[in-house]
């Protein structure tokens, strides 16, 4: 028999035994025992299915906002419930116009969303964001951390032509303009998330990206002891006002234009 004629049979027979085949475990066996006897890739059987996605998930942040959390859940997620051997991949790419946005695969960037005009991909966004003062502070404790190359790095990330020494001051972080770019955008379905309601819209993300999204219990956040005082105003006199517009947002939200009028006349 051909490995299509298996697959085929497989199918028909579960659904004649009256099996609800996208039902995840039942699934997840099918995908499993085609595979070890036909060798086809699990990818390719989860497409056929409807397990898997059909878009690449983008996940986009203004930098230290949770990025990498809602990325890896993204990809656990997939992995455990449908996939045998970790089909799902996690890359990061600094410029979206150049990525490989290959379906069903998870992409984290702190690129801005007109690098997705001319991309005919499927593709589904989320956006993290998060207090601005926080995140400046972070980036400035890395700092410490992981040392001069990584902050400097994360700068040419946001597109910033700032130093490590700079980034309190007159936004070098870029918060402001990624907020307002992916928060407006309508480009491609994008879901914009403030990382203090990530726990609390669990279900609105999986509803999103059509499969489990299972966070693992929230941690406190880092010490910044190490940051002195006069490090901490400054932050919070540029990245202040920020947060005051960040609180007008809503905490889950679909990007739309609609949005535009909370940018208006702000910073």
């Amino acid at each position: 028999m051909t490995k299509t004629g298996y697959l085929l049979q497989t199918l028909t027979r579960y659904v004649n035994n009256g099996a609800d085949y996208l039902n995840m475990l039942t699934t997840q066996k099918i995908v499993r025992i085609i595979y070890r006897k036909t060798g086809i890739n699990p990818m390719k059987i989860g497409f056929i299915f409807g397990v898997l996605p059909r878009e690449c998930t983008i996940v986009a942040s203004m930098g230290r906002s949770g990025s990498t959390l809602v990325a890896k859940t993204l990809v656990d997620g997939a992995n455990k419930f449908y996939l045998p051997h970790n089909m799902i991949k996690l890359s990061f790419q600094p410029d979206l116009r150049q990525a490989n946005l290959e379906a069903g695969q998870v992409v984290k960037t702190h690129d801005y969303p007109e690098s997705l005009n001319n991309r005919r991909e499927p593709i589904k966004v989320i956006f993290v964001f998060g207090p601005a003062v926080e995140s400046a502070l972070s980036v400035r404790l890395m700092l410490e951390k992981r040392g001069r190359s990584w902050v400097e790095a994360h700068l040419r990330h946001l597109k910033s032509s700032a130093t490590p020494e700079q980034i309190l001051d007159d936004d070098n972080l870029k918060v402001y303009d990624q907020l307002r770019k992916w928060c407006t955008y309508e480009g491609h379905p994008t879901l914009c998330v403030h990382y203090d309601y990530l726990w609390d819209a669990q279900e609105e993300i999986a509803r999103f990206i059509g499969r489990p999204f299972p966070l693992p219990p929230r941690k406190t956040r880092e010490s910044k002891s190490v940051i002195s005082d006069s490090e901490k105003r400054r932050a919070e006199l540029c990245y202040g006002p920020i947060d005051k517009t960040i609180d007008r947002i809503p905490k889950c939200f679909i990007a739309s234009k609609q949005w535009e009028s909370i940018f208006s006349n702000t910073i």
